[in-house]
């Protein structure tokens, strides 16, 4: 990893891709991989959603490519012969833009703008209707109040009855998140 600890991005930006199918990254992409001291470039490959995902150099080299031992056959297979082979490494320019090959642009139905979308750990570059598709669809693939539910869980506070927020203020009425308990 970089100097400045694990680099975590998250933001949505809809952007215009050129003619020789470069794209300006973010400036606050960009300055994120400075202050965690990743350089100035992505592994791109495509993903399992028509989507691509973008890693950073640190992400890709150590973290997935152990993720990646630790799938069963059928799975590894599947990944090393899929995923793996899209790959390419691309570097922002001087001028802070990053060139997204023809491939993969193609594979994942991008045209003239692309949606880049942080994912925490990655980024995920969309066609911008196959995003909108696919954040409509979300709801049926997963239950929003049982995420909801397991995350407030397993955040630090959650065992003190009222879950992370147990004490803090509530901006709605000024009281605090455990008033009424007992």
């Amino acid at each position: 990893m970089g100097g400045g600890g694990p680099l975590i991005i998250h933001g949505s930006w809809r952007l215009k891709i050129d003619a020789q199918g470069r794209v300006l990254v973010p400036s606050a992409i960009r300055r994120m991989l400075d202050e965690a001291g990743e350089p100035q470039r992505f592994v791109i490959a495509r993903s399992f959603n028509n989507c691509l995902t973008l890693y950073w150099e640190s992400l890709w080299r150590h973290t997935v490519m152990e993720a990646v031992k630790n799938l069963d056959g059928k799975e590894r297979y599947y990944w090393l012969s899929f995923i793996g082979p899209s790959a390419v490494q691309v570097s922002i320019d001087k001028a802070g833009r990053m060139t997204i090959p023809a491939e993969l642009r193609d594979y994942a139905h991008i045209g003239s703008e692309l949606v880049i979308v942080g994912k925490v750990f990655f980024l995920e570059a969309w066609d911008p209707k196959l995003f909108e598709v696919d954040q409509r669809d979300m709801e049926r693939r997963v239950d929003p109040d049982d995420i909801q539910s397991k995350l407030m869980q397993s955040l630090p506070c959650s065992g003190s009855g009222g879950g992370a927020f147990a004490g803090s203020p509530r901006p709605e009425d000024g009281t605090s998140g455990d008033a009424g308990q007992g």
